[in-house]
């Protein structure tokens, strides 16, 4: 072969036997910058691949300028060698979804007339919780929708839900078919992405193609993917980002 790409991180270990121009992907260091967020041996086995694969290769990909940074900043490589390429989304995300059909899969989930929507694993380092403390904490009233993979983190959230009343405007899809999720993007009033830090932010761009308006963080990657085409607000705070909800909805 005369180029070998890894899409996602890696290289293989004897990729050197062969004469194969070698390309690597990296989407994010975030298992660096974040350690306590991940379990020990799953660091040191994440940096030795990554690390081996940066090292080793002729030219590296980054998705967004802060995992350049990440990459030079962890590992020592030179610029010069590493590209930022932006990703895209699926583009039927920007086909517009009819009015009946918005109606036949809002009755089908449940879905409430008016919401904030999340789309993303539930893990801590999305930081969802400040979604449910700015509705609570500054009476807010609408509903939520979570759409992602529950982690142990759920736990705190679903418990805070509880005891402050947010049960019932609560609604969480773990295995949402994604036939349905650019209906669900589009009758959304907010799209919220409050994620600590992120190698890119792909959600990002799905809400963007389907026209709804975004709050996320200003800081590393998901500031850069927004630009001024979000409502960006700096390390999400809860009443930082109530301010901000309360906004959009005016």
């Amino acid at each position: 072969i005369d180029i070998f790409h890894g899409l996602s991180n890696e290289l293989p270990r004897d990729i050197n036997k062969t004469k194969a121009i070698k390309v690597v992907t990296i989407h994010d260091l975030i298992f660096l910058k974040f350690p306590h967020l991940y379990k020990y041996f799953d660091r040191k086995i994440y940096d030795y691949k990554f690390r081996f694969a940066c090292e080793k290769s002729d030219r590296i990909i980054a998705t967004s300028s802060q995992t350049k940074k990440d990459i030079m900043e962890f590992y020592g490589i030179n610029d010069k060698k590493i590209d930022v390429l932006y990703q895209t989304c699926n583009p039927k995300f920007a086909q517009k979804i009819s009015d009946e059909e918005k109606d036949r899969i809002r009755k089908a989930n449940n879905l409430p007339d008016h919401y904030l929507l999340s789309v993303g694993t539930i893990e801590r380092r999305k930081n969802t919780h400040r979604i449910l403390e700015a509705v609570h904490e500054h009476n807010i009233d609408i509903d939520i929708v979570m759409v992602g993979r529950k982690t142990e983190y759920f736990d705190e959230i679903k418990a805070y839900a509880d005891s402050h009343g947010l049960t019932s405007r609560l609604h969480v899809y773990e295995r949402l078919g994604n036939a349905d999720l650019p209906a669900i993007y589009q009758m959304a009033d907010i799209f919220i992405y409050p994620s600590m830090y992120e190698g890119f932010g792909i959600p990002i761009l799905e809400a963007f193609f389907s026209g709804t308006p975004v709050i996320t963080n200003s800081n590393g990657s998901t500031g850069e993917i927004a630009g001024n085409a979000a409502f960006t607000i700096n390390a999400p705070h809860k009443d930082n980002l109530a301010e901000a909800i309360k906004y959009l909805l005016d």
